[in-house]
């Protein structure tokens, strides 16, 4: 989050590009501009990488100076490819993120508090501290963002599940402060995110439904931007970590009005459980929006700690071990913008927001490209699209600390959600389709496992939509359908 800021302060007297591709970026091809015009930032893949979900503000391309949420169709030809609001359109949103059936997703706003005004989408958005009125009467304040680049953590922010259409499904956060940043894990159990209710920014878990929240992380700074690796088991974030008792005295001030400077950030990573903290980079500069490459090993980041000319606001994209070493720069756009990377599950598409081809100063657009991996990292090769037929994937996984027998269940339409008897031979799942179930939403289905023709019961009516069979406790039906 916090892009429009960043991206005002780089472009005070840069050059707008108008290339898609610079020479040195060879491991991008074939990159698509996806919006055209706005800030446009924060985009992710749903699990299937047929849709694309990002932030957006603009006043003439989407009617509001804050952030709100949107979606694109991937599987429908660029110039069809139509951004659909899912958010309210009432106050601030960020980050997005889908849930592994593709269709519900969460983001955090702060419509539940705005202020109706005539000119709602507009006059809803938060202000930034720095621009109040308090800013003007309050000495400390002023000195603060006089002397400070920094970013908002706007108490209002809480986190919501939507479905497909933008309505709102569950408050998952509901605490005095800032919930924001958050990402669901692959396996669709856990969201992790960032929150000020312990009195400092932290990395926390939750269940996907909002309960049982549990602080990760306990160290003096802002901890934000988390991401699950793709199997699951660790987090990577940025952080800031203030040492000296001048920069420590000056992040208590600045978090004491809802502030942090993002000026100097690192990653770090985590286990889901809290343990193995470790420090991935120690660049320098300011060091952000990190995600995890599917081979669950390498990360891919955006930093300006190579710039030369002294902008803070000069970010590109770079690739890092999680263990540290040596670092490979991806992008190569001069005094421009680039960040908010992610790939999609298979590894050969990468989405990410940068400056270039930019028609104004203020813009900053969605960009998709192919992967290319020349070997020097071996970046997810075991990812790849020849290794995603059984026979290889079953090669890859027998080489290494994985289950050693596969077997397909289900071979056709939606299935998902499958729990196994306490007795391990049944398993109760969610699936839907029109081929083998007849059914446009899901419905719990029982599969026996002792029987060679893997027989399929419907045990739900089929007359509304089901989710979260399982058999220890009773099935949770709602009428969504």
């Amino acid at each position: 989050m916090h892009l429009f800021n960043i991206f005002l302060f780089l472009f005070a007297g840069t050059v707008i590009f108008a290339e898609l591709r610079f020479s040195a970026e060879h491991h991008l091809s074939n990159i698509r501009q996806l919006t055209f015009g706005g800030q446009n930032a924060e985009g992710y893949f749903s699990f299937d990488g047929n849709w694309l979900t990002f932030q957006a503000a603009g006043v003439s391309e989407y009617g509001t100076s804050c952030d709100q949420i949107y979606k694109l169709d991937l599987t429908v030809p660029l110039e069809k490819q139509i951004p659909q609001r899912i958010s309210s359109g009432i106050g601030a949103c960020t980050c997005s993120y889908f849930y592994p059936d593709n269709r519900h997703m969460i983001y955090a706003g702060t419509f539940q508090h705005a202020n109706f005004t005539p000119s709602v989408n507009i006059e809803s958005c938060p202000i930034k501290t720095c621009q109040t009125q308090r800013a003007k009467t309050d000495p400390h304040l002023k000195h603060l963002c006089n002397t400070s680049y920094t970013w908002d953590l706007f108490p209002e922010y809480d986190i919501f599940k939507v479905n497909e259409f933008g309505t709102v499904i569950t408050r998952l956060t509901n605490t005095t402060g800032y919930d924001a940043e958050g990402a669901v894990s692959p396996d669709g159990r856990k969201i992790v995110f960032t929150s000020l209710r312990s009195g400092d920014p932290e990395i926390w878990i939750m269940n996907s439904d909002g309960t049982e929240p549990e602080q990760l992380t306990d160290e003096l700074g802002y901890d934000g931007g988390p991401f699950f690796s793709p199997d699951g088991s660790k987090i990577v974030f940025r952080a800031s970590r203030p040492n000296t008792s001048e920069e420590i005295q000056t992040y208590k001030d600045l978090l004491s009005y809802n502030l942090v400077s993002p000026l100097k950030m690192e990653l770090y990573t985590i286990n889901i459980d809290g343990s193995g903290l470790r420090k991935v980079t120690s660049l320098g500069g300011s060091n952000w929006a990190p995600f995890y490459m599917p081979d669950n090993r390498y990360i891919i980041f955006s930093s300006n700690f190579n710039e030369t000319g002294g902008h803070f606001g000069a970010f590109n994209l770079y690739m890092i071990d999680e263990a540290g070493g040596d670092v490979e720069r991806i992008t190569f756009n001069e005094g421009g913008f680039d960040a908010f990377p992610m790939f999609d599950r298979t590894g050969r598409r990468l989405v990410w927001s940068s400056s270039r081809n930019g028609r104004s100063r203020s813009e900053l657009n969605l960009f998709i490209a192919d992967w290319h991996d020349n070997g020097t990292m071996n970046i997810a090769n075991e990812m790849k699209e020849e290794n995603l037929t059984s026979s290889n994937l079953l090669r890859i996984m027998m080489g290494k600390n994985y289950p050693k027998k596969i077997e397909q269940l289900t071979n056709d339409d939606i299935n998902m959600a499958g729990s196994f008897s306490f007795d391990d031979k049944r398993i109760i799942y969610e699936g839907y389709g029109t081929h083998l179930y007849d059914a446009t939403c899901e419905q719990i289905f029982d599969l026996d496992l002792t029987s060679s023709s893997r027989r399929i019961r419907r045990l739900s009516t089929g007359n509304s939509l089901l989710n979260f069979g399982m058999f220890s406790i009773n099935v949770n039906a709602s009428s969504r359908c």
